[in-house]
């Protein structure tokens, strides 16, 4: 899986540091509010970023079957996204700061089965999964951000691998966002 995925993102880091003008931020820091986290995004090409996100996802379960419980699980996305419509949005006249466009993104995330607080555990120690995604990332004024993404993904864990689609949805702020808007 490793050598497939060094494969399918190499080609796009070399193509996409050829551009003539940088187009995305340096680097961009938010805080999460949906999937409580901290995401930095940083630029490798002049339409490109390395996306890096530490999350923690909240489960709670009330069954007449199961004993109740409740977790915070630690995880972690990995995206290099290539950002592809900069052009089409300044010509409409459209701001692109902070990376205001969509992307294409290979994508891998992990997360612990187990509890970092709480007692309900699951069956794996370790689930996750690979993909490709397709998103649009969108910054206010004030710094409020909102990401849309969804594409093919393959889900693993302990005992199994299915394939199937991922939809994810973030909210969150970009610290310093106003102070870079208005400069």
């Amino acid at each position: 899986m490793r050598k497939s995925l060094t494969t399918l993102i190499l080609p796009i880091l070399i193509s996409s540091t050829t551009f003539a003008q940088r187009r995305v931020e340096d680097n961009l820091f938010s805080l999460n509010v949906l999937a409580p986290g901290a995401t930095y995004e940083f630029a490798v090409g002049n339409a490109s970023t390395i996306n890096a996100s530490l999350e923690f996802g909240v489960l709670y379960r009330n069954s007449d079957f199961f004993e109740d419980g409740f977790g915070i699980y630690p995880g972690g996305t990995l995206q290099y996204r290539f950002y592809n419509n900069f052009k089409r949005r300044e010509s409409k006249g459209k701001n692109t700061f902070g990376n205001m466009a969509n992307f294409f993104a290979p994508s891998v995330y992990l997360q612990s089965g187990n509890p970092l607080i709480g007692d309900l555990e699951t069956v794996s120690d370790l689930n996750g999964g690979a993909g490709v995604m397709y998103g649009l990332q969108r910054t206010g004024k004030k710094g409020f951000q909102f990401n849309l993404m969804f594409g093919p993904f393959v889900f693993f864990d302990d005992f199994d691998t299915e394939a199937g689609l991922l939809l994810d949805v973030r909210l969150g702020f970009v610290l310093g966002a106003k102070k870079k808007f208005n400069n």
